[in-house]
């Protein structure tokens, strides 16, 4: 197995991509009892 290890001096900061870009979870509307990531374990 092959591992390769990044360190700080080899990462370079880009600054922001996207402004006021937000995470979340994003579900198909075909999937009806999905609200949230807890129903994923059901």
């Amino acid at each position: 197995m092959f591992t390769t290890r990044i360190t700080k001096k080899d990462v370079e900061n880009l600054g922001v991509n996207l402004k006021g870009a937000r995470v979340g979870l994003a579900v198909p509307t075909y999937m009806k009892n999905i609200n949230s990531i807890e129903d994923l374990k059901k």
